[in-house]
């Protein structure tokens, strides 16, 4: 308001010819503008500064999220959501605190101070120009609503899209296996034409607020120039009142404006709000905060009158009982869905019995802190876990503090020293994404490595022959009798052959946990690659 005070003296000096008021008003009027354009520079340092460092956090919160977040629970996200949440949603809650949230904040102050500086000029006239405002707010209104529906919309097609993309990549063998390209093509395109039809909806709610904009701009300038020239010329109004009345007169309407952009702006930070809070809101794994130390315990694992059903009611066991020493490999077998991941699951605490206790070298789930009690348990999954890096910071994802002379001994007793050292850089040698330079079973080595290193006292494998050659599986073999001797080892498996090599088997069936020290044990038999309990029940193998 400073500036446009000098302004209208300005004006005023021009029309009475007052050469010796000009100069200093000009200094004063170069110092009010400089000062503005520093205050500009600050403000939109210091929303960008605030913008930036909100949004890390928010991006911090969700990996936080994603890595607390239970294994039942992830199940409702796809990656291409995830992706879409982590990049495009705290995209727009970045621009809306940057751009949008100063304007919500800087431009009502512009606007009150215009409109009681204009009121001060001639407030009838300020009257008849600015009755168009509450029109176009109402039509801003009414366009605005369905943006953040459209977008909620466009964003979830976007994630199955991104999901397709990376399924893309990650099976791309089976996909030219099964000539599934152009299928392919056609659902992403499929896909794709959904997300453009979205956003195009948006963009037209866009492009209509962005025409009332012009009109809120445009109409009350040719109202004023029209009606202020009329009063100028029945001397009603003076020329200099009607300039800075036209000047000022875009510091009220621009606010309008920039405030009706910004609220269509708040409909898509909601429905990005919306999904990035659905994933920070979620319940951590549950576990007992304080922690209780591993103990020297026989049995290592006591799985005792556990009961779980899925949520549909399937039953994956009813009060079943097993216990797995240290020294010895434990097989469990049972047909496909038959719930043996389950066990692994419960084991591993990802999910919760509904009753029972399992025990982890003498502790529970609910008797130590999660982190805690994972630390007495390292897994071999089916499909390996490999990050990018080199085959000794993989290795060492066991124990991070681990001696180079440790992650070699790791090695060595996993059987993967030897194929490590025929590598051009042996031990630094970079993995490349999803281990796409190393063999199944060479991947699977450096898997037992790793669990070795952590010097857990139970370890789990799923299927650790389902891809392995007999020579692979040999290795394997070789290397679990070596390292069962300071743990307890437990083995999803449906070949009989590693029956052979197992101290205790146990046939999950139907609900019901059968054990036994080996097919006898159980009596059961092999009947054309079918075990066969007495009572008929069978798995095929």
């Amino acid at each position: 308001m400073t500036l446009v005070y000098y302004l209208n003296r300005i004006v005023t000096a021009l029309l009475n010819k007052d050469n010796n008021s000009l100069a200093p008003l000009a200094i004063i009027i170069f110092l009010c503008a400089f000062i503005g354009v520093v205050s500009i520079m600050i403000g939109r340092y210091s929303s960008t500064m605030y913008a930036v460092k909100c949004t890390k956090k928010i991006r911090d919160e969700l990996v936080a999220s994603a890595a607390d977040m239970s294994i039942s629970r992830k199940g409702n996200y796809t990656s291409g959501h995830s992706s879409t949440v982590f990049s495009s949603d705290t995209s727009d809650v970045q621009e809306f605190l940057e751009i949008h949230l100063p304007n919500l904040i800087y431009q009502p102050l512009i606007f009150i101070s215009s409109l009681v500086y204009l009121s001060l000029i001639d407030w009838q006239f300020l009257l008849l120009v600015s009755f168009i405002v509450p029109l176009s707010s109402y039509a801003v209104q009414k366009i605005s609503k369905p943006i953040e529906r459209g977008t909620k919309e466009s964003q979830r097609v976007f994630g199955s899209a991104n999901s397709m993309v990376g399924d893309l990549y990650y099976g791309v063998k089976e996909i030219k296996n099964y000539n599934l390209a152009s299928y392919w093509i056609e659902r992403y395109k499929h896909l794709a034409e959904k997300v453009l039809i979205k956003q195009l909806a948006v963009s037209r709610s866009r492009s209509w607020i962005r025409g009332v904009t012009v009109a809120v701009q445009s109409i009350p300038f040719i109202i004023c120039l029209y009606f202020g020239g009329q009063r100028v010329l029945q001397g009603e109004m003076r020329v200099e009142d009607l300039l800075i009345f036209i000047y000022l007169l875009n510091y009220l309407v621009q606010p309008i404006t920039v405030i009706q952009s910004a609220a269509a702006q708040i409909q898509i930070t909601r429905a990005a709000v919306s999904r990035i809070f659905d994933m920070i809101a979620t319940v951590p794994e549950q576990g007992n905060k304080q922690v209780r130390k591993a103990i020297e315990s026989n049995p290592t694992v006591n799985f005792n009158n556990v009961t779980f059903s899925y949520e549909n009611g399937a039953e994956v066991t009813k009060s079943g009982s097993f216990i797995a020493n240290k020294g010895s490999i434990t097989a469990l077998c049972g047909a496909s869905g038959s719930g043996k991941s389950s066990i692994f699951n419960l084991l591993c605490g990802f999910i919760q019995p509904q009753s029972g206790k399992i025990q982890i070298a003498g502790r529970s789930i609910t008797e130590t802190s999660i982190e805690d009690y994972r630390n007495s348990i390292a897994i071999v999954t089916q499909e390996q876990f490999l990050i990018p890096g080199t085959i000794k910071d993989n290795i060492a994802l066991g124990d991070p503090d681990a001696s180079d002379k440790e992650i070699i001994e790791a090695a060595i007793i996993a059987g993967a020293d030897e194929f490590i050292q025929s590598l051009p850089y042996s031990y630094d040698t970079q993995i490349q994404e999803r281990g796409k330079n190393l063999s199944g079973g060479q991947m699977q080595r450096l898997a037992i490595a790793r669990a070795y290193l952590k010097k857990a006292p139970v370890l789990l494998l799923d299927e650790p022959s389902s891809a392995l050659d007999a020579q692979s599986e040999a290795s394997l073999w070789a290397a679990l009798a070596k390292m069962k001797e300071r743990m307890a080892i437990i083995v999803i498996t449906h070949h009989l052959s590693m029956l052979r090599h197992v101290d205790q088997v146990l046939y999950l069936n139907k609900g019901k946990l059968h054990q036994g020290k080996d097919l006898e044990g159980l009596k059961m038999k092999e009947v054309n690659g079918t075990m066969i309990l007495p009572s008929g029940e069978g798995m095929n193998i």
